[in-house]
């Protein structure tokens, strides 16, 4: 996997100011964090309501936005946007697609501190 493809390496770096002990505490918090964030998703889905829908995945987009991981970015605005449009006809595939990117996310950011981390070393 090409971390690349999936985190705009340099743009998250600035964010983080080159601080790659800052990074690896955001990334912590991410993987600690989303999990929830995923579970409100699919239970806005089970429930059919739109507005929990909605709300969780904005906070979703927010959070992987600050991690310049686009396609993860598209993937919650997707389902945002079918939370507010009340339309459930495709979250079934739009959710295990953004699950799907969220596992390939968490395993870029898990890597990119990796290296950072060994190129300090």
């Amino acid at each position: 996997m090409k971390i690349d493809t999936i985190l705009n390496r340099d743009e998250l770096m600035d964010r983080v100011s080159g601080d790659v002990t800052f990074l690896q505490e955001l990334v912590e918090l991410f993987v600690e964090s989303y999990p929830g964030m995923i579970e409100k998703i699919d239970q806005a889905i089970q429930n059919k309501d739109s507005q929990q829908l909605e709300n969780a995945a904005h906070e979703l987009k927010g959070v992987v936005g600050n991690f310049c991981a686009p396609e993860a970015v598209r993937a919650a605005q997707k389902m945002q946007m079918n939370g507010r449009n009340a339309d459930f006809s495709s979250t079934s595939t739009d959710f295990k697609n953004l699950a799907e990117i969220l596992n390939i996310v968490e395993s870029a950011l898990k890597k990119l501190v990796e290296d950072y981390t060994s190129q300090k070393n």
